[in-house]
């Protein structure tokens, strides 16, 4: 990203060398390995809710009282 501000900005400072040492090459690969794995672990704990999101109710409703009712059902 400073690179990108240092070209938009028309390279007015000294050049940033992010990937000259290994040091700054293991924070980055492991800022981006710590990122997915979250990503990943997130994921696989909200599985299970996806499917309660696009289920439908099986219950006829004709009025306005039977919907609320349905609707804290579900969210129970």
């Amino acid at each position: 990203m400073d690179r990108w501000v240092s070209i938009v900005m028309s390279a007015s400072s000294a050049p940033i060398s992010v990937f000259s040492d290994f040091t700054s090459r293991y924070a980055v690969c492991f800022a981006i390995l710590y990122f997915c794995c979250s990503v990943m672990a997130l994921d696989a704990t909200l599985e299970g809710y996806w499917k309660g999101t696009f289920e439908l109710s099986d219950e006829r409703i004709s009025s306005r009282d039977e919907a609320a009712a349905v609707g804290v059902k579900w969210e129970r």
